[in-house]
């Protein structure tokens, strides 16, 4: 029973995907995907039969039905006028300096708020870094509705929000709210409750650089590593290692299913026992839509070994993307759910083909290009960079992380509850290797020729680039060398295209930057002949306490100022001019003198 649903997902998956996007995205993108759609069900082709199309086309129907009420249901019962607020704390709260982020859930109206907290003492900024979810709490503050981006190609913090089904912030004062424990938890708060111990743990007894790595991989909270870090990951295309991916959640289940065998357990009582605990383990793990895919996936195996039913990878990939969908239609424009299912697919995919390739650095440099290849349109779509090192720092990563990295933070986790000295002593020669590793990514990472700006893109060209990589990989699987070497022209010139378009606009494009203290504005002559900025705002110092400061200070150079210049596709800065010396007109400058190459600066005097 269980193998006719998991051969029927597949097709299915594909039509609930098109569904979902013809409810939000525009017509042009959808035509796109489905043709990428018809392409996948063509290789799907000789296995089609009535009941498969039958469940194809029903499934289509029932989810762009649903997507339409799903999104219909998403409003808010608030309004502007309110003050008072008893809400239950369902986050992390997140304490940088003299600012706590975190998001409630009124009790009242049952619907989600982000909050944003000033923080007023020190004695205030402890207790909230003690204070646990689910916590009952009575705030006062106003509610202000979040407004879209203030400048072109920005983040959209609105679209972000509602995503999340979340209309309003809440900005208020520690001195403006008071939280009391609730007597009797549910049973998932205490889940959060763990992990929240878990992180301060590792916070406490773990130097700078394991904590960071080791909250990251283990619970999937990166907010212990530094941001200078971090950017790096992000540039380099090698943001994905710091995530819970599918292979993670193998390791972490495949350790336990070994060590309950080995303890006596049946196959089938330890399958039972881990369709119970990895639910827990996706709480533990931060909950992230590629933690959930890896889990969903991992919990059908277990279920087939224990039903002893035959289970199919792309069956059991396409299975877990109809139930998170159905659970939630918004996680299809979550990066990482694109990332996760995108990849893993694609491996899957090319799963036969790889184990022809003669040895195992073959196969590793295979997967890594070829996830190179998939996760390319999409991380270009969101950050508008690619970093040139992404391959090579892929293969050379990788195996370092999955091999040493991930068993060594799982071992030095659970020994530091036993034995403080041999803890500190792996702790130690494990700071060492990854304050390395760091130093070096964020070396290379400042290199001016790390990367390519390709702009903004489109929907349609994410779409088109897919669909030829799909192509590509399926010719390569069947041998289709000449069609093979015209897809891949067409790829290449896709690829190719936003690099090169701006140099055939006859258009001069002059733009007004939102700095908010200051100026900024941006100079675009035609055919990209010559682009100009003038000034980039910048923030006053303002002397205050160090438990007030934050990780990273306020820049406009750097928040706003370089992704609108990434955004337009823009690497070199011919000239930068700044207008006068005060520090709201050139503070933000020197963000943009680091990042980018820029071959002249004026001062006008």
């Amino acid at each position: 029973m269980l193998t006719t649903i998991l051969r029927h997902t597949f097709p299915c998956s594909i039509a609930i995907i098109i569904a979902i996007l013809l409810v939000f995205m525009s017509a042009q993108s959808a035509i796109v995907l489905l043709l990428g759609a018809l392409l996948l069900l063509f290789y799907y082709l000789p296995k089609l039969t009535p009941p498969l199309i039958i469940s194809t086309v029903s499934s289509f129907l029932f989810m762009y039905m649903y997507t339409l009420y799903f999104d219909e249901q998403n409003e808010t019962q608030l309004h502007e006028d309110m003050q008072q607020f008893h809400v239950e704390l369902n986050s992390l709260i997140q304490v940088d300096g003299n600012l706590a982020t975190f998001q409630v859930k009124t009790l009242e109206e049952n619907e989600r708020v982000a909050v944003r907290l000033r923080i007023d003492s020190e004695e205030d900024q402890h207790l909230l870094k003690t204070t646990k979810v689910g916590e009952i709490c009575h705030i006062t503050g106003k509610l202000i509705s979040p407004g879209p981006s203030r400048n072109f190609h920005g983040f959209d913090y609105e679209e972000y929000l509602y995503l999340q089904r979340i209309h309003w912030t809440l900005s208020t004062t520690s001195t403006e709210m008071s939280c009391e424990e609730r007597a009797n938890l549910l049973s998932w708060d205490r889940i959060h409750e763990w992990r929240l111990y878990a992180l301060t743990v590792i916070d406490e007894r773990f130097s700078e650089h394991v904590s960071g790595v080791m909250t990251a991989l283990l619970f999937g909270d990166r907010s212990f590593i530094g941001v200078d870090v971090l950017t790096a990951y992000q540039d380099l295309g090698i943001i994905h290692l710091l995530a819970i991916s599918g292979l993670h959640v193998g390791i972490v289940s495949g350790m336990a299913y070994y060590v309950l065998k080995r303890s006596g357990i049946t196959k089938e009582r330890s399958a039972e026992m881990l369709l119970v605990l990895l639910p827990v383990y996706a709480v533990l793990a931060g909950g992230a839509p590629s933690v959930i895919r890896a889990v969903t996936m991992t919990m059908i195996v277990f279920a087939a070994i224990r039903m002893h039913w035959r289970a199919f990878s792309v069956h059991n990939l396409s299975f877990a993307a109809c139930v998170m969908l159905i659970v939630n239609p918004y996680y299809l424009f979550h990066i990482g759910f694109q990332l996760s299912f995108s990849l893993t697919f694609s491996i899957i995919l090319s799963i036969h083909y790889m184990q022809q390739l003669r040895t195992k650095l073959l196969q590793s440099l295979f997967i890594c290009v070829l996830t190179q290849l998939f996760s390319f349109p999409i991380i270009v779509y969101y950050f508008h960079t690619y970093s040139l090192w992404s391959l090579v720092l892929n293969i050379m990563y990788v195996p370092f992380v999955s091999v040493f990295l991930l068993p060594v933070l799982w071992g030095l986790f659970f020994v530091s509850f036993f034995s403080m000295s041999l803890m500190k002593f792996g702790d130690r020669l494990l700071e060492h290797v990854l304050q390395f590793i760091h130093h070096f990514f964020v070396s290379v990472q400042q290199w001016p020729t790390g990367w390519t700006a390709f702009g903004e893109t489109s929907m349609f060209w994410v779409g088109l680039l897919l669909l030829l990589t799909t192509m590509m990989l399926i010719l390569l699987v069947r041998r289709k060398r000449k069609l093979l070497m015209i897809v891949t022209v067409g790829y290449v010139s896709s690829l190719l295209y936003p690099l090169y378009s701006p140099y055939f606009s006859n258009e001069t494009v002059i733009t007004f930057i939102d700095v908010g203290q200051g100026d900024s504005i941006l100079i675009e002559l035609p055919r990209r002949e010559g682009t100009m900025l003038i000034d980039a705002g910048g923030y006053l110092p303002i002397p205050i306490e160090d438990w007030e400061r934050r990780k990273v200070a306020p820049d406009p150079g750097r928040q706003s100022v370089a992704p609108y210049l990434k955004a337009r596709g823009i690497k070199t800065v011919d000239y930068v001019v700044a207008s006068h010396a005060d520090y709201d007109h050139v503070g933000g400058l020197f963000e943009i003198i680091e990042q980018f190459n820029v071959k002249t600066i004026l001062y006008l005097i």
